[in-house]
């Protein structure tokens, strides 16, 4: 499950969307479950906003490296 929260002009708009509803997510989740460190996804294109997205992925993990989940910032 991905949960997304993103900044509207009246505010956040929070929702959670299945990992398989959205094209490629599968194999972007994999990637991150198997990065050591954070790394620059690919270049995105955001048809709400009508403009290009960049986004940084971060895998997150216990102290004994066990993956939990992964944050992602555009």
């Amino acid at each position: 499950t991905v949960h997304r929260i993103e900044r509207t002009p009246s505010g956040s708009k929070r929702d959670s969307v299945p990992l398989a509803s959205i094209p490629g997510a599968t194999e972007r989740f994999h990637q991150m479950q198997t990065a050591t460190a954070p790394f620059w996804g690919d270049l995105l294109w955001y048809a709400g906003q009508r403009q290009p997205v960049i986004n940084v992925r971060v895998p997150v993990r216990r102290s004994d490296g066990t993956f939990v989940g992964g944050l992602v910032a555009t």
